[in-house]
């Protein structure tokens, strides 16, 4: 048995329960993953609150993860045993697969074409951060079709997805021009990412924004007040569902790994960085306080939770030699 955070019943973040759950067997393409870091994500309190999926109770949430392969199926041929990991394992672009075990937990079963190899120049904690943030990021430039040298104006810059927009349009994309809206405090961090301009959303309402954009990224479901800052005829991305104004086109994510692995030289030559809130990241067993955090929707950049313990796991459970790891200590 492992340590994991479940709940039995929808609801608020007190449904949430630390309890033993059993640890997983890959099979086939799968890995089993000793999770060294995991970070929250507005879908996961969502899930929680919302039968918006079918799945057996008790339900593990969470879906990004970094970490260390510790066992694998026959199937599977890009990773070995200790290799480190990081990716999105709830694959929500295939109906019927939403895992009931998702990343709030010591060990994970993933499938190998979800995960990449983490780039050695970021901590577990960093890469955990990424996955869906930047997955979503990185599908609403594709589906807006930005071409470089275009101007994107990023509502809710501060935020886990928001970040991420404002350094890939600036060093993947290359936007001449990239305006973000965040809260006064902010400000001064968005510039240090990128964003040329900045607009303060506590002076400035949309309609006072002078200039107009080739493109709307909204991150934050505010589509039926920010269309406003768009070039007519312009896209307006929403990645909220559904979105606030039926002139905007929503866009969700890929889960996939080689979308990871194809930004991996930008990872490792610190062009994207991954953004984690400073207040933590926050200790496997107060899961139920970086919730609460989460969901006051003031969050810069990532919630991540760090460290994990782990117990020990015999060489014949994993069909490989495993560094013994320290028991479990209780929250």
């Amino acid at each position: 048995m492992q340590k994991a955070w479940f709940y039995e019943v929808h609801g608020p973040k007190e449904v949430l329960k630390l309890g033993d759950f059993p640890i997983p067997y890959p099979v086939q393409n799968q890995l089993l993953v000793q999770v060294r870091a995991a970070a929250l994500n507005p879908i996961d309190f969502k899930l929680r609150c919302n039968p918006l999926v079918f799945t057996d109770f008790p339900v593990v949430p969470g879906c990004d993860m970094a970490g260390i392969v510790v066992g694998k199926g026959d199937h599977v041929s890009r990773f070995e045993v200790g290799d480190e990991v990081y990716g999105n394992i709830q694959n929500f672009n295939a109906k019927g697969e939403f895992k009931q075990l998702g990343t709030l937990a010591q060990f994970i079963v993933v499938e190998e074409n979800l995960v990449a190899s983490k780039p050695n120049n970021l901590s577990f904690e960093e890469a955990a951060s990424l996955p869906v943030a930047v997955q979503t990021a990185v599908e609403g430039f594709k589906t807006a079709g930005f071409k470089e040298g275009q101007t994107i104006f990023i509502v809710g810059g501060a935020g886990g997805v928001g970040t991420l927009a404002v350094q890939l349009a600036k060093q993947l994309y290359r936007a001449s021009l990239v305006a973000a809206t965040t809260s006064t405090a902010k400000v001064e961090f968005l510039k240090t990412l990128g964003a040329d301009e900045v607009v303060d959303y506590t002076k400035t309402r949309y309609e006072e924004v002078k200039k107009k954009y080739d493109l709307v990224y909204d991150t934050i479901g505010e589509s039926k007040n920010s269309y406003v800052v768009a070039k007519d005829g312009a896209p307006v991305i929403d990645i909220t569902w559904p979105p606030s104004n039926p002139r905007a086109v929503h866009s969700s994510l890929t889960v996939s790994g080689e979308i990871l692995e194809t930004l991996r030289p930008c990872l490792e030559s610190g062009k994207l960085t991954a953004v984690i809130d400073p207040a933590g990241p926050f200790h496997f067993c107060d899961v139920i306080k970086a919730f609460e955090y989460l969901e006051t929707g003031r969050a810069r950049g990532k919630v991540v939770i760090s460290p994990f313990s782990a117990p020990y796991l015999t060489s014949e459970f994993c069909n490989s030699k495993l560094v013994p790891q320290r028991s479990f200590i209780g929250c």
